[in-house]
């Protein structure tokens, strides 16, 4: 796996950091969908995986809402 984000993952990075400083919490997996144009929450789930792997973001495994930008 690559350690460079891909555009899609820097989209939905972006995406989050915005939501969390407008709103002070995380969006969920289908505000990150319908965002950046996926449809399927298994998708965006996955983005999310390797997002963590990247060390872009860290999450609380069972708690929406609970993730939180590294770098």
């Amino acid at each position: 796996m690559s350690k460079l984000p891909t555009e899609r993952q820097l989209e939905i990075y972006d995406f989050i950091r915005m939501y969390v400083d407008e709103n002070g919490y995380s969006p969920s997996l289908t505000e990150i969908g319908k965002k950046v144009g996926l449809k399927s929450k298994s998708t965006v789930f996955g983005h999310l995986e390797r997002m963590e792997q990247k060390k872009m973001i860290k999450r609380v495994p069972g708690i929406p809402r609970s993730i939180s930008i590294i770098k």
